[in-house]
C-alpha cells in the first residue's frame, strides 16, 4: 500500500504498467495457443469422422454387394462383379447357375475430387479425395513404369490380373478440408485399409 498521501509515485506506476503488461502478454499468448489448439483438435476429429464415414459406408456397401470377382475399370477405378446367380429349381431340385451381369465402381473422380461407390458419392462437399498418392513433401509418388499410383488398387491372389476372383482390395483415402471456392483449408489425412475377397 501506499504510505504517503500524496498518490502513486511515478516508479510505482511504471512498476504497476509493466506488471499488468507482463500477465496481459502471457494470458494473450495462452489464449491463443488454447483457440489455435481447439480449432486443431476439431479439425482433426472431423477429418477422423468423414474418413471413418466413408471406409465403413464403402466396406457395408463393397460387403452387401458380394462380388465373384474385381476387374479395373481404369485408373482409380475399379468394379466388383457378378456374373452368375445361383437358385435351386424347384422341380429338380439341382442347383442351378443364371448368367447375369452386376457391377458396382470404386472410383475416385479426378474433376470432384470425390470418392465413389456406384453413382454414390461418399464423401461431402467440404471434403476432398486426393486422387494419387504422395510422398511427405506433397510431390506425387511415381511406380516403376514412371506413372502416379492411384489410390485405389487392387492385389490379386492368381495369375489372372484382368479377372481376379480372391483378392485384397487397397484404399488409400488421402483427405482434406476445403473452403466454399474448393481451396485446401487443412492438412491432409491418411486413411489405409485393406479388404480381403
Amino acid at each position: 500500500m501506499i504510505a504517503n498521501k500524496n498518490g502513486i509515485t511515478l516508479m510505482e506506476l511504471l512498476a504497476y504498467i509493466a506488471i499488468v503488461g507482463i500477465v496481459v502478454t502471457l494470458l494473450t499468448g495462452t489464449m491463443i495457443y488454447a483457440i489455435r489448439s481447439h480449432d486443431e483438435v476439431n479439425g482433426q476429429g472431423a477429418l477422423n469422422m468423414e474418413a471413418n464415414y466413408i471406409m465403413s459406408n464403402l466396406m457395408t456397401q463393397a460387403n452387401a454387394f458380394n462380388p465373384e470377382y474385381v476387374t479395373s475399370c481404369g485408373t482409380n477405378c475399379i468394379e466388383l462383379v457378378i456374373d452368375k446367380e445361383r437358385i435351386i429349381d424347384y422341380d429338380t431340385g439341382v442347383l442351378k447357375e443364371i448368367p447375369i451381369d452386376e457391377r458396382v465402381q470404386i472410383r475416385i473422380d479426378e474433376a470432384t475430387k470425390s470418392i465413389y461407390i456406384g453413382n454414390m458419392k461418399l464423401n461431402r462437399d467440404q471434403y476432398a479425395v486426393e486422387v494419387y498418392q504422395k510422398d511427405a513433401n506433397g510431390n506425387y509418388v511415381l511406380d516403376q513404369n514412371g506413372e502416379y499410383i492411384p489410390n485405389i488398387q487392387f492385389e490379386c491372389d492368381s495369375e489372372y490380373v484382368d479377372i481376379c476372383q480372391t483378392f485384397i482390395l487397397k484404399i488409400r483415402l488421402a483427405i482434406y478440408k476445403i473452403n466454399d471456392n474448393g481451396e485446401k483449408i487443412s492438412k491432409t489425412t491418411v486413411y489405409e485399409n485393406r479388404f480381403s475377397f
